[in-house]
């Protein structure tokens, strides 16, 4: 990210459901619980960050040997935090339960600053099955149906008691490895938390984050409280999906250093109703607008694009417009036009 971008930020209450951008990566971490009483905060990543086998052996396992939980407290912790960062992170006396269905033995207590949720945990912090669903698998640290089977987290946010094998299985050239989503706990009182911090009473604790997770000119990720934002000027990239189901999303500001918007970028946005600022230089990935209900399409969103666009019409549709015939996009050198054909044909759709 280049020194002179200023990423917009935004005020927001420190509860379940907020985020606080973590480690060196700066990833957003989501607020599972609060406790004010202890003075600690239980987070977990927003999403995967990798996909690995939870053991590297085929054999029986628990928690406490598993090779997941070396490498998360070992390699995982030293290089992802800051030492700030590692100060204000709490090692957790964690119980290890035996399955709830099947009874295979959880293990010993363990205690741990990095680790996964329980079976009892996910089901706890998280109200239901879409809570819980982020579109790929995640591991527990439960034990499966068998001491060489793990819990985890399916597609659709359920949860699977009956696990899969510890180590990695490929079935049909499919890689079937499981996503890991860390959980820490860290200190309120802590100076980086501190630093967060806009106002703190008995009641609410209120902190600045940043809208905006930019690595290297590219958006990666967003807070999913935004509903407006304008991209800060250096921007070139809008990365895969970085606004992807943002419904309080309702305007965006694009950068005249726009250059690309990579694939349904803002899929699922469905009250995003203005997007604009683009210079109009930009290559769009498929399905960049899909499920956007509301959104006011302009010339000005696909000038200069060099084609028209990916299919234009198959934008349109996945926005639920059931006609889309009443508008074209020529173009004309650096100038669009509105053409209204009575109807939209190979032959009728212009040669760019």
């Amino acid at each position: 990210m280049a020194a002179s971008m200023e990423v917009p930020t935004m005020e927001i209450e420190f509860k379940p459901g907020a985020h606080l951008w973590f480690g060196k990566e700066r990833i957003p971490w989501r607020v599972l619980e609060v406790d004010r009483e202890r003075g600690t905060a239980l987070l977990i990543t927003e999403r995967e960050i990798c996909e690995r086998a939870y053991h590297g052996k085929w054999e029986n396992v628990t928690w406490e040997r598993c090779d997941l939980r070396a490498w998360l407290n070992g390699e995982y912790y030293e290089n992802t935090f800051s030492d700030e960062e590692k100060a204000a992170i709490v090692e957790c006396e964690l119980e290890n339960k035996d399955n709830p269905k099947y009874g295979t033995k959880g293990g010993n207590p363990t205690k741990d600053k990095i680790f996964l949720l329980s079976i009892e945990e996910a089901e706890k912090y998280f109200k239901d099955s879409e809570g819980r669903a982020t579109g790929s698998r995640w591991w527990l640290r439960s034990p499966g149906n068998y001491c060489f089977n793990v819990a985890y987290v399916d597609l659709d946010g359920g949860i699977d008691y009956g696990g899969d094998g510890v180590i990695n299985l490929y079935v049909n050239n499919v890689n079937l490895r499981n996503g890991v989503r860390p959980a820490l706990k860290i200190n309120l009182e802590s100076d980086l938390f501190q630093s967060f911090i806009i106002s703190k009473s008995s009641h609410s604790i209120i902190i600045k984050s940043p809208v905006l997770h930019i690595r290297a000119g590219k958006i990666i990720s967003t807070s999913t409280d935004i509903q407006t934002v304008e991209i800060p000027e250096g921007v070139t990239e809008l990365g895969e999906t970085c606004f992807a189901g943002i419904t309080a999303l309702t305007s965006v500001k694009l950068p005249s250093t726009l250059k690309k918007i990579g694939k349904e970028a803002f899929s699922g946005c469905e009250n995003l109703q203005e997007v604009s600022g683009t210079n109009g230089a930009v290559s769009y990935g498929k399905d960049v607008f899909s499920g956007c209900k509301k959104l006011q399409y302009t010339p000005e969103m696909f000038r200069n694009t060099g084609k028209l666009c990916d299919s234009f019409a198959e934008h349109l549709s996945a926005c639920g417009a059931e006609e889309i015939s009443w508008l074209l996009m020529y173009q004309k050198g650096p100038v669009w036009e509105k053409k209204l054909p009575e109807k939209i044909t190979e032959e009728s759709a212009p040669l760019i």
